[in-house]
């Protein structure tokens, strides 16, 4: 439709990518598909497009070799998505993230998610490395997601409210390309919303119409997502750009009444952030 290269790899078909975690092997993909590309939007499977008339270029800025965006659900830079220009610091950065695994803590590291933010703050502000000593002793003795989620509180209270760099930078909550779809119940507004995140099809589920449905809903996983499509596309047709998107009207929505449920959302992840980062005086003691 807008001439875009999709393209759908096997990781083993690059050599140089000997990554045993299949999380960091594919940013060392991407760092060998750029060597032929000259912009990569890197999605995870289960982003979908939900508005097709919208573009990439729209999320573009020249200015910076790597675009990440916060997640809204919580204070991570997401390692889901990212827009990246061929050059070599951008090949550099993702090849040495993918390497980054040799250095991972025996803990719960939250894998590519949380070592992004120890690699951003490594490669972005060096100079503050000393002091977030005790965000890595959070992180080398985390054993579940709060830990994690306080390591990454630790690390981005340390870089601080700065999201651009000389070469990277990380959109703010709500401006990016794509959010996870779940946050809103799958509401979302034609006017706003271009790309969306979290649609494994093991979370998919009808639309609850009629109390037994409802009932189910209410059991079911936050995870949960609703096809904001009433029919699925026919990819066959997809290439010619006249496929019909026929979208379920229940969940298509105004655009306030989005940004008001990401408003509230935003204060609430807000407030989380800050009783997380009350705990840190808990590491403190081994330290001092």
């Amino acid at each position: 439709m807008h001439n875009y290269t999709l393209l759908i790899v096997n990781g083993n078909k690059y050599p140089r990518c000997q990554q045993e975690d299949p999380m960091f092997r594919r940013h060392c993909v991407v760092a060998e598909i750029l060597k032929t590309s000259d912009w990569v939007l890197f999605i995870d499977a289960d982003i979908g497009i939900v508005n097709p008339t919208r573009l990439i270029e729209e999320y573009i800025d020249p200015r910076y070799d790597i675009t990440f965006y916060d997640r809204f659900c919580s204070w991570e830079v997401a390692m889901g998505s990212y827009i990246v220009k061929n050059t070599e610091f951008s090949r550099n950065f993702l090849m040495n993230f993918a390497d980054f695994e040799n250095r991972l803590p025996n803990s719960f590291h939250g894998s590519d998610n949380g070592a992004i933010h120890a690699y951003l703050l490594e490669t972005l502000v060096p100079g503050s490395r000393p002091d977030a000593h005790v965000c890595y002793s959070i992180w080398h003795q985390s054993s579940g997601y709060e830990d994690l989620f306080l390591f990454e509180s630790c690390i981005r209270s340390i870089i601080g409210s700065r999201n651009t760099f000389d070469k990277v930078r990380i959109v703010r909550k709500g401006t990016g390309w794509v959010r996870d779809i779940w946050i809103t119940n799958s509401l979302w507004s034609y006017e706003r919303d271009f790309m969306l995140h979290g649609m494994k099809e093991s979370d998919r589920s009808a639309v609850p119409d009629g109390i037994f449905s409802h009932m189910r809903s209410m059991v079911s996983s936050r995870f949960t997502w609703y096809p904001p499509l009433a029919k699925d596309l026919d990819l066959q047709q997809c290439s010619s750009g006249t496929v019909e998107w026929e979208y379920d009207v229940r969940l298509r929505v105004s655009r306030s009444m989005v940004d008001k449920l990401l408003h509230d959302m935003a204060q609430a992840v807000e407030k989380r952030r800050w009783k997380s980062l009350a705990r840190v005086h808990g590491y403190l003691g081994d330290l001092l």
